[in-house]
């Protein structure tokens, strides 16, 4: 610990004399087990007392921050896995998403619709049965979306099942990564 003592004593220690000034600084190399009766030793034990108090308060709160540090880290921890599972569900809505597309494949058969201006992706219900329930994967902003986006872009041109069909999850993409600024 160390000891702050005032520069303004100064003028109270050059009124003693060459003993008590050596009294006095014995008893401050030796406190708290050495003491003297100066009336300027009072007054340092004080400030040394009260020096001695604040060092230990800010020793407590250092410890305190110490053993507060592993408790962030467990924070972060948790940060991490919690972004971990929200990937693992991405992946797991993107595998589903897939399961759902082999299972209304067309067997192996490759079906061109012709895009026109009244297409809609509910129309390949016609085509392919069961093509309604992969739609409702989708919010219908995102159809909506892919249906006047395809009429703009592929007006007139011949569109396999699967070209349709990444048209919609690219039209999905576009959407989730814009709502989420």
């Amino acid at each position: 610990m160390k000891i702050l003592i005032d520069p303004k004593l100064n003028v109270l220690i050059e009124q003693l004399s060459d003993k008590e000034c050596a009294e006095l600084l014995r008893c401050i190399f030796g406190y708290p087990k050495k003491d003297c009766k100066l009336p300027l030793w009072k007054y340092l034990k004080q400030q040394i007392d009260a020096d001695c108090q604040k060092y230990k308060e800010k020793c407590d709160r250092m410890l305190a921050i110490r053993y507060q540090k592993p408790r962030k880290n467990i924070v972060e921890k948790s940060q991490v896995i919690e972004k971990e599972n929200k990937i693992k569900i991405k992946e797991n809505v993107i595998k589903e998403k897939e399961r759902k597309v082999n299972a209304i494949s067309t067997g192996g058969k490759t079906v061109e619709i012709i895009v026109e201006e009244n297409f809609t992706f509910s129309q390949l219900e016609q085509i392919q049965p069961g093509f309604t329930k992969f739609l409702t994967c989708y919010p219908p902003t995102v159809i909506e979306n892919a249906e006047k986006t395809m009429i703009k872009k592929h007006l007139g041109h011949k569109m396999s099942m699967k070209q349709l069909l990444e048209w919609l999850e690219q039209e999905d993409t576009f959407y989730n990564q814009n709502n989420k600024a």
